[in-house]
């Protein structure tokens, strides 16, 4: 079923407004077959009176007998497609009085954009609405129905925290020297040499600390004291200067490094 609709104003339009708002409001069924539609007779002037026709075609197919009353210019039945607003136009040439058709038929017409093919409608001598008829015509036609509340957004799951991680554990100091960060010859010499005893001495030789540097050479490596009694750090730095100065020459030929 297609519908159109009549806008209602806030205030009382005039009857041009109305031809230019009126919209096409469709009927809502399929007209009767072979059921005639008279013909309008032409449009008088605004206020003068039209002929009168003798008789209007009903949904029957049948003549009306009796004469209209004298403010009647016409009997019709619907056709597909008819409005309010058609009737207006063609049988007044002003689609905005439309408001006096319905008031003539407002007791089988309850709402002015939804009418039937096949009623017979009453067209009123061709006048121009008078303000109260326009009043009531609008005010029949049913408030649209206010739109859907707006759907609730999605909750938005909130991202799990990730728990701080912890922190590593303090290593204890042992005074055994580790491999970390150390070559793999370094490594072995510390295994072959002392076994990762920084304060390990070597009773025949007098060498001693991780690396078994000889007194001698450790003083000439510009350290003091001995090996043995000196911090795994000034042990290391040590051997990093005595590999710089003469490769693996001082440990690999006893230890097999």
């Amino acid at each position: 079923m297609s519908r159109g609709r009549h806008a209602k104003p806030s205030s009382l339009p005039s009857a041009s407004t109305l031809a230019a708002a009126a919209p096409a409001v469709l009927v809502v069924a399929a007209a009767a077959p072979g059921v005639g539609h008279q013909a309008a007779p032409a449009a008088s002037a605004p206020g003068t009176a039209a002929p009168v026709a003798s008789a209007g075609l009903f949904p029957s197919g049948t003549a009306r007998a009796s004469a209209h009353p004298s403010w009647v210019m016409a009997t019709v039945q619907v056709r597909p497609g008819d409005s309010l607003s058609t009737l207006a136009r063609r049988y007044y040439h002003h689609a905005g009085w439309w408001p006096r058709i319905w008031w003539a038929n407002r007791h089988q017409v309850a709402n002015p954009n939804e009418i039937r093919a096949g009623e017979a409608f009453i067209i009123p001598v061709p006048r121009a609405p008078r303000p109260s008829t326009v009043v009531g015509a609008l005010h029949a036609i049913p408030k649209p129905p206010p739109p859907p509340p707006p759907a609730p957004a999605p909750a938005q799951q909130a991202a799990p925290v990730a728990a701080p991680a912890a922190a590593p554990a303090p290593v204890a100091s042992s005074g055994i020297a580790g491999a970390g960060g150390m070559s793999a010859f370094q490594t072995c010499v510390i295994q072959r040499e002392s076994g990762g005893n920084p304060s390990a001495v070597n009773p025949s030789s007098g060498a001693g600390g991780l690396y078994q540097f000889l007194p001698s050479t450790w003083q000439a490596l510009g350290h003091s004291g001995l090996p043995e009694n000196a911090s795994v750090a000034e042990q290391n730095q040590a051997f990093q200067q005595q590999y710089a100065q003469s490769g693996t020459a001082a440990w690999a030929p006893y230890d097999g490094c």
